[in-house]
């Protein structure tokens, strides 16, 4: 059982005082790649990387250096911008709800 939403958030959120916070997972329900996902993606593209192959900072910083930041850029938007993807009722959910901002890791314009 769901335990119900403290009347403090509710009345938070009606008068605008409570900023919300997005993690990626939001926008991978709508179809679009997660950090570790890209990561993993553009490791398989490096022939010795020998590092956290779920760390998006360390395999793209190895990508850029050995291909440069050209082809990082190239194949981040190549996998971010060309997808079929949408935003999820949550997306639209959190829109409608007059939170004082949004907070979100991710890289998409879905709120």
């Amino acid at each position: 059982m769901i335990p119900p939403i403290p009347l403090e958030l509710v009345e938070s959120v009606q008068s605008g005082d409570v900023v919300a916070f997005c993690g990626a997972g939001l926008s991978a329900l709508g179809g679009l790649p997660t950090g570790s996902q890209l990561a993993r993606a553009l490791a398989s593209r490096l022939d010795d990387f020998d590092g956290n192959p779920d760390d998006l900072t360390e395999v793209s910083t190895t990508y850029s250096a050995l291909r440069g930041r050209h082809a990082l850029l190239s194949f981040l938007l190549d996998r971010v911008e060309h997808v079929p993807a949408a935003p999820t009722s949550t997306h639209r959910t959190l829109c409608g709800q007059p939170f004082a901002a949004f907070v979100s890791t991710n890289w998409d314009h879905f709120i």
